[in-house]
């Protein structure tokens, strides 16, 4: 079309990280400079790659207690950082946990290193704690240091409030274990863990009932992350349990297991079953009988609860990892 005009536009993609960040846009406004197509393509293709860059590198060199922290976190993740001097260098990167604080981990998955690193000092803001982060490989990591009733509630709704403050970025997060402040390397350590293995589950595989959205924790994915680091053969330990129902979801097209694991996950609450699933409560109360009578027992058997959950999540890990 050289020489033509389009009438649509055209638009080049912004790569960061090998992750789409999203694009540069030529709109109508184009036709008025008398550019041709070509022309508009040449520009949209050197032009996106130089925002990559720029998105990639950010604004300037990082201060000293950025690059301490950065560090910091690095050899926690890598296992390089004894106990003798975890609190020194923290300290020296201006992360100072209080007496009775606990520390809670928080991984992030954002395609550039700002979005992610101001999302977490964002949010520190509003649990009144103090935070460490830095860039650690492909993801943004955090300790937050704080003394607040239920932490971990406490850091994902501060993440959470930080994102939609920022315009709902592409940023996905997980929130760790709380431990206390002064367990030192081996804590910080866990609870880095546990985020950055719910992150990865966060974005592989379908997640819990109830727990949707761009923020989780590692306590929604707990029976999830055992099951991961158990190498557990997730089909088999579906079919131990839920053999009947996965075939007759299987022949009929129905969603026996889902509403199973929801079900259970809710409380055994049938409104609350019935509005996850988006369905009447009379379907749910007709699966729910369908459930019991193909289990051949009441579904809130106290000695079958641990097996249904288990088997059900495990159902549900086997769709994103056939291979298990």
């Amino acid at each position: 079309m050289a020489g033509g005009r389009r009438t649509d536009g055209a638009a080049g993609d912004v790569v960061v990280r090998g992750r789409r960040w999203g694009a540069v846009v030529a709109g109508a406004a184009a036709a008025a400079t008398g550019a041709s197509d070509d022309d508009v393509d040449v520009a949209l293709h050197r032009l996106a790659p130089a925002l990559g860059l720029e998105l990639l590198h950010g604004r300037g060199a990082p201060s000293r207690p950025d690059q301490l922290a950065a560090r910091l976190l690095a050899d926690l993740v890598e296992g390089e950082s004894p106990d003798t001097d975890v609190l020194v260098r923290a300290g020296a990167a201006g992360f100072h946990p209080g007496v009775g604080d606990v520390v809670v981990g928080v991984a992030a998955d954002a395609p550039e290193s700002r979005s992610g690193l101001s999302l977490l000092q964002a949010a520190a803001r509003t649990t009144g704690g103090t935070v460490l982060r830095g860039r650690v490989g492909a993801e943004v990591l955090g300790l937050f240091a704080l003394d607040r009733p239920d932490p971990v509630r406490v850091v994902a709704d501060a993440v959470s409030a930080a994102w939609r403050r920022a315009g709902e970025p592409p940023v996905r997060a997980a929130a760790g274990d709380a431990v206390t402040a002064d367990r030192g390397a081996a804590g910080w350590r866990w609870t880095l863990s546990r985020a950055r293995a719910a992150s990865s589950l966060l974005s592989s595989t379908p997640p819990p009932p109830d727990t949707a959205g761009p923020v989780t924790t590692a306590r929604a994915w707990a029976l999830e992350l055992l099951l991961h680091d158990a190498g557990a053969p997730l089909a088999d330990l579906a079919d131990s349990t839920l053999q009947g129902l996965r075939r007759w979801d299987a022949r009929h097209g129905s969603d026996l297991v889902r509403t199973v694991e929801t079900h259970l996950r809710l409380g055994g609450s049938p409104s609350r079953t019935a509005e996850e699933l988006q369905v009447g409560r009379q379907a749910v109360y007709q699966r729910l009988a369908r459930i019991e009578e193909l289990l051949g027992h009441r579904l809130d058997a106290p000695e079958a609860h641990a097996a249904l959950l288990v088997a059900a999540a495990a159902a549900r890990l086997s769709r994103s990892s056939p291979s298990r």
